[in-house]
Parts: C-alpha cells; sequence; structure tokens
C-alpha cells in the first residue's frame, strides 16, 4: 500500500480503491503466488511477487510486480542471491 500510495502512476488501482479492500481480499488475491521480499537491516524494503495464472486461456502469463522504497536504490537489493 505504501508504494502504490508512494508511486501511484506505477499501478493500475488508486490507493483509494484499494485501501478500501478487507485484508482477505489481498490473502486471497495472492494465494498461489510467490512474494519474496528485500530486506535490510532487517527492514523490508522491497518486495516481488510472481504469480502464475491459472484461467485456461492464460496458462502460459506469468505477471511479475516489485517495489523498491527509494531509499534502497542502488543497493542491489533486488538482485538475486
Amino acid at each position: 500500500m505504501d508504494a502504490l500510495r508512494c508511486d501511484p502512476e506505477a499501478f493500475g488501482s488508486t490507493f483509494d480503491a484499494e485501501d478500501a479492500q478487507p485484508l482477505t481480499w489481498f490473502s486471497d488475491r495472492i494465494r498461489g503466488s510467490d512474494v519474496f521480499g528485500a530486506l535490510h537491516d532487517a527492514a523490508l524494503v522491497g518486495i516481488a511477487t510472481l504469480l502464475i495464472l491459472k484461467e485456461p486461456k492464460e496458462a502460459h502469463k506469468v505477471l511479475m510486480a516489485k517495489d523498491l522504497r527509494p531509499a534502497a536504490s542502488g543497493q542491489r537489493a533486488m538482485e538475486s542471491a
């Protein structure tokens, strides 16, 4: 939500629309996804979500979302180990 609030142009929704949703809406949405976090000094500074769609016409598509806090930019936090 912080990423949506700070960088609304990067998303297809609005903060107000997403903020109105209950937490269960988000958990249902990412169920079956892989969500990764980037940590720096035990603080979450970035996230990446990989979602493989299950609908027959979309099963070949993969959606990935990522966000990195500006303070972590240039710190290589989103590189794979």
